[in-house]
């Protein structure tokens, strides 16, 4: 038998299989399309490191106002 019969079958007799093969590519396909992984950390990388560079610059500056 095909892997298409064996599908189809499956899709027949258990017609929730069928429901969430339709919410996959209704709405899991196109998301991993607009928020790749390679973007997603982009933003928390450029997120932690400006938000590390204004916490090395307040001790650097509140060090120096202090002698």
């Amino acid at each position: 038998m095909g892997s298409v019969y064996i599908l189809s079958q499956m899709l027949f007799y258990y017609p929730f299989l069928f429901f969430l093969f339709y919410i996959y590519i209704i709405f899991v396909i196109p998301l991993k399309s607009h928020f790749s992984i390679k973007e997603c950390w982009l933003s928390i990388k450029s997120f932690f490191e400006t938000d590390y560079s204004r916490i090395i610059d307040s001790l650097r500056n509140g060090n120096s106002k202090k002698h």
